[in-house]
C-alpha cells in the first residue's frame, strides 16, 4: 500500500493524472497478463509476484480516482456556480456498486464460457487455458479508453 500511494504522489504532479493514471491501468493489464505465466501447478511462490504489479496499478488507480472526481466537481463549480460534488460522488458509487456487481454475475456464465466442470476437477487443461485467457484480456480496454477522455488541466481551476 506504502508503495503504491508514495509512487502516485510522486508521478502525480510531474506527469499529470492523466499519464499516471494510463501508467497504472498499464501497470494493471501487464499483472493480469503477467499472471498467465505464473498459474501453473507446482511453481505456487511465483504467485507472490502477482499482488506486487496488480496491487500497485490497483493501488494508484484507486487513489486518482478521489483526486480526479474533484478535479471534476471543481471544473463543473467553476461553471455552474453551484456545488454538486455529492452528485458526482453519488454518481461514482454507484459505478463502483455497479461494477462489482456486473463482475459478479458475469463470472458464472463467464466460466461456463471457458469450459470449466466442476466434476471433472482440476484435469481441465483447457478450460484452465481459456480461464487465464479471459483474465488477461478481461480489463483495460475500457479502462483505458475512459482515462483518454479525461482532459481537465493540471493546474488550479481557481480563479
Amino acid at each position: 500500500v506504502v508503495v503504491g500511494i508514495t509512487c502516485a504522489n510522486y508521478i502525480s504532479p510531474l506527469w499529470g493524472k492523466r499519464k499516471t493514471m494510463a501508467v497504472a491501468l498499464w501497470i494493471q493489464v501487464f499483472g493480469n497478463l503477467f499472471t498467465y505465466f505464473i498459474l501453473w501447478p507446482g511453481r505456487p511462490y511465483l504467485l507472490l509476484l502477482n499482488p506486487f504489479f496488480v496491487g500497485l496499478g490497483m493501488q494508484t488507480t484507486w487513489l486518482l480516482m478521489g483526486s480526479m472526481m474533484a478535479d471534476i466537481a471543481d471544473e463543473d463549480e467553476l461553471r455552474n456556480g453551484t456545488r454538486r460534488e455529492g452528485s458526482f460522488s453519488s454518481v461514482y458509487a454507484w459505478a463502483v456498486k455497479m461494477s462489482f456487481t456486473l463482475g459478479f454475475g458475469l463470472s458464472g456464465p463467464m466460466l461456463e464460457m471457458t469450459g470449466f466442470d466442476v466434476s471433472k476437477g482440476s484435469s481441465q487443461e483447457n478450460a484452465f487455458f481459456h480461464m487465464k485467457l479471459v483474465m488477461t484480456i478481461q480489463s483495460g480496454p475500457l479502462a483505458m479508453a475512459a482515462c483518454q477522455e479525461y482532459d481537465h488541466p493540471e493546474k488550479s481551476l481557481s480563479p
